[in-house]
């Protein structure tokens, strides 16, 4: 029988380190969100589907100014159009699995197997990591002030639904 984790966090905060170390000790297959996304862009026009093309971060741009309502606004949007292509990924697979992304809905995604939020909390630490491979301008300073406050929406989120807290430095045992 297949076994499936779900990594989900913000841009920034270790997941694909954190899905390294688990395949490395477990032997699992990683799939990053990511590439669910790039599948699903096939045959989708950006202008009337734009939310196949933008990361959670980004999408508030389809709502307004970068306030904290418009970033929930694109993450939930996100969310809404790629949790039927992460299904389908999974219902497709035949090894054990980590699926690690930013768009993963954890009320959703429980059924098929246990979830742990990737967190950063040391604003210093996260600020480093974010910019690490990105570019440091305008956009992206609005980028990692989006992420900032979803992180803190999903440890609530988290909190609500059980779901355990692990920093990219966690051992996590299965």
């Amino acid at each position: 029988m297949r076994n499936t984790i779900f990594l989900y966090g913000v841009p920034g905060v270790g997941k694909t380190y954190l899905s390294q170390k688990i395949k490395k000790q477990y032997n699992y297959s990683v799939v990053e969100a990511d590439t669910i996304r790039q599948s699903a862009q096939n045959g989708k026009d950006r202008a009337k589907e734009p939310f196949f093309f933008l990361g959670t971060t980004e999408a508030y741009k389809q709502f307004g100014e970068p306030t904290k309502q418009n970033a929930m606004k694109g993450l939930m949007a996100v969310r809404k159009v790629m949790h039927p292509y992460i299904i389908r990924h999974l219902q497709n697979q035949t090894t054990d699995l980590i699926i690690e992304g930013a768009f993963i809905t954890p009320s959703l995604c429980r059924a098929y197997g246990p979830l742990y939020l990737v967190i950063n909390q040391n604003a210093k630490i996260y600020e480093m990591r974010f910019f690490e491979h990105r570019e440091r301008n305008q956009e992206m300073l609005i980028s990692f002030k989006n992420a900032v406050t979803i992180q803190n929406y999903l440890i609530e989120e988290a909190y609500g639904l059980s779901i355990p807290l692990v920093t990219s430095n966690d051992n996590l045992v299965l």
